[in-house]
């Protein structure tokens, strides 16, 4: 299972007592790692009527600043109206500034199952995912930094460190936790060098140079994860 956040940057509208309008995922567009949200996506937690945690900027830790009220799909994407609680102090203060023209980002989290996205090119991972269904939605999110494309990922939360066995899924993984291609290959080829200078310097003979450096990687990766 893969959990993502995405961000789209739509006018958000804020009426009176607190009702804010807009849509929080859009269709059919491709974010800055190539993915895509199909039309389909969102069909299984609508009809689940499983209102989502709202949110600011995907802090779990705090307050609700509101709830969602309600979620349906159209040609366009997912549009949710809510309510958000003018007694929180940070509710207050994202209305208001909604309604000033400062803030107008929705964000979704959400998990996908293995049968819910498809690599677009099954031999190039970074060619991107069509997700095709969603299995859960967590939270939307106001964001005050929303993407500039109409949508991308801002982070990917999962990553299976004992399925990684060689540099093409080391790559793949840090893929998924929001790194782009020359990012992942730039990290790889860095630690390879310093993991060679170590050795060299330590004047030890590796004949698997790969398997070191994925499991001196996934040792440290391991420490944040």
């Amino acid at each position: 299972m893969k959990k993502l956040k995405k961000s789209a940057e739509f006018t958000l509208s804020a009426g009176d007592e607190g009702v804010i309008e807009g849509y929080a995922s859009v269709f059919g567009g491709v974010d800055s790692y190539g993915d895509t949200i199909e039309p389909t996506a969102y069909d299984k937690v609508v009809s689940a009527k499983q209102m989502p945690a709202m949110l600011f900027g995907h802090n779990s830790y705090s307050v609700p600043i509101g709830k969602w009220l309600e979620m349906s799909v159209d040609d366009k994407g997912l549009k949710v109206k809510g309510q958000l609680n003018l007694e929180n102090t940070r509710g207050k203060e994202v209305y208001d500034a909604i309604k000033f023209g400062a803030l107008s980002g929705l964000s979704v989290s959400f998990a996908v199952d293995e049968d819910g996205y498809e690599f677009k090119d099954k031999k190039d991972p970074w060619a991107g995912m069509n997700i095709k269904s969603i299995s859960r939605l967590y939270e939307i999110s106001v964001v005050s930094l929303p993407a500039d494309d109409s949508a991308r990922i801002d982070s990917v939360k999962s990553v299976d460190f004992e399925a990684i066995q060689s540099i093409k899924d080391l790559e793949d993984s840090l893929r998924d936790v929001g790194c782009t291609r020359a990012m992942a290959k730039g990290f790889i080829s860095t630690a390879k060098r310093v993991l060679a200078n170590q050795r060299d310097a330590e004047k030890q003979v590796d004949n698997n140079a790969e398997n070191e450096v994925i499991a001196r990687l996934q040792s440290t990766l391991n420490k944040f994860n």
